[in-house]
């Protein structure tokens, strides 16, 4: 019995440890246990009651004719009881060893059915990488010129993606402020400066549902995934896409990590104008990997970022700058005086340091062909015009940024014609970042006789 325990019992361990959930194959080796320890306590008890010469047969056979019948019956009564609890014991053992090695194979055959179904799925969900070389850098905006003074914003943000791609993990990063601060500017700076350290760069329209999903779904036509002609199914495209995602990162880790002997490669997100956690969850990459830059007035979004950044406005002396940097673009400096630096700073106080405000007071300038001392007053006066109408008794912190904002729009709006007004708000109620600025400056005249 020890013999054939000593054989079994490594096999049920390695039994049990390959398939811990199966409660019949546990049972089983249960009661092999308990079967053989009853018999240990049995053989125990017996052995305890008579010495051990006097527990063998042998014992009767020598000793018959010094004892008494009765006590040779009770000897040999005594002994042959266990030596039927052994017989039993080892067959209830040898029939448990049965039940164990069945139960192990139904569980093995369980495993491998499922297995084989997990390996099925899995095979049909592999998803093969086109051959897109990269970089691919899909940004729908140029880049702009007049930017300046964000360059810490910009290193601080590279700084926390250059030590997540060294990781191996996803690296997220809030850039949060106020309307108008630059944030979407300061974003589409960073894709252009720092694109080389991505293979890939996505911008992704976040500002409602329907944008998210259509920009994410197009990354499919962009990755030559699917047609254009097949844009329409936005949810098969939206799964291609984030299967690319995660199958292109493995790609790009293996080629860099065989050419170069590194691994810092991979793509770039960048969710533009967020509004809240519940419309950036469905495209929130899940795989370990991957950079991802969010623009938002939300600050509630930074609890679910692995890196914060915080843009504030602009001060005086900073606004100027940007102020005259427009205008030099614009073919307006060689018409500024000296003393027109400080009216710069004036204006960039007075808009409260909002890129926006400056760069729309810029164009407003060179337009208008006005001089900063002249826009100066004018924001002045209509400023303290609205403000003596307004019964607007916001504690917002944002509030005195709205109104100077608000007299900004005034003064540029208040030069347009009635048509263009009108034009303006059918472009609001639409969604201007689709429409092309061609379709606006090109000649139309040819237009209605094309159309008839």
């Amino acid at each position: 019995m020890l013999r054939d325990l000593t054989k079994t019992l490594p096999r049920l361990k390695e039994y049990l440890e390959l398939f811990p959930n199966q409660p019949r194959l546990q049972g089983n080796v249960r009661d092999i246990y308990t079967d053989y320890l009853d018999f240990c306590v049995d053989t125990i008890n017996y052995l305890s009651r008579r010495p051990i010469c006097e527990s063998a047969p042998i014992y009767v056979f020598l000793t018959a004719s010094y004892l008494s019948v009765d006590n040779a019956l009770g000897i040999w009564w005594n002994w042959s009881s266990v030596k039927r609890k052994f017989e039993s014991t080892m067959a209830n053992l040898q029939r448990h060893k049965l039940d164990c090695e069945h139960e192990a194979s139904f569980a093995h055959a369980q495993t491998s059915a499922r297995l084989g179904e997990e390996i099925h799925t899995a095979i049909t969900q592999i998803y093969v990488v086109p051959a897109l070389s990269p970089p691919v850098i899909s940004v729908p905006h140029s880049r702009n010129q007049s930017f300046v003074l964000r360059d810490p914003i910009l290193e601080q943000i590279n700084t926390y993606f250059t030590k997540g791609t060294a990781g191996s993990q996803l690296v997220s990063c809030v850039l949060h402020g106020m309307g108008g601060v630059g944030k979407t500017q300061a974003a589409l700076e960073y894709t252009y400066r720092y694109q080389k350290n991505f293979d890939y760069i996505f911008w992704l329209r976040a500002e409602s549902d329907p944008e998210i999903v259509e920009t994410f779904g197009h990354v499919a036509v962009t990755l030559q995934l699917v047609p254009e002609a097949e844009l329409q199914d936005q949810q098969r495209n939206i799964e291609k896409t984030r299967r690319w995602l995660s199958a292109s990162m493995l790609r790009s880790h293996l080629v860099a990590a065989v050419l170069t002997g590194s691994t810092d490669t991979g793509w770039l997100l960048v969710f533009d104008n967020a509004t809240d956690w519940r419309s950036l969850r469905p495209f929130w990459p899940s795989f370990p990997h991957g950079s991802v830059l969010v623009t938002t007035q939300n600050s509630d979004l930074c609890h679910v970022s692995t890196y914060p950044v915080a843009l504030d406005p602009l001060d005086a002396v900073d606004g100027s700058v940007v102020l005259l940097k427009y205008l030099e673009i614009n073919g307006y400096a060689d018409e500024l005086m000296v003393e027109d630096k400080k009216f710069a700073s004036l204006i960039a106080a007075e808009v409260g340091g909002l890129p926006i405000a400056i760069a729309h007071i810029a164009g407003y300038i060179d337009q208008s062909r006005c001089s900063l001392a002249g826009f100066l007053d004018m924001f002045r006066e209509r400023h303290r015009a609205s403000n003596m109408w307004s019964k607007d008794l916001s504690e917002s912190t944002t509030f005195q940024y709205e109104r100077k904002l608000d007299t900004v729009w005034d003064i540029a709006l208040g030069t347009l014609s009635a048509e263009s007004n009108n034009l303006l708000s059918t472009m609001a109620m639409l969604n201007p970042d689709s429409i092309p600025e061609e379709m606006l400056i090109s000649n139309h005249d040819n237009d209605w006789y094309v159309l008839q």
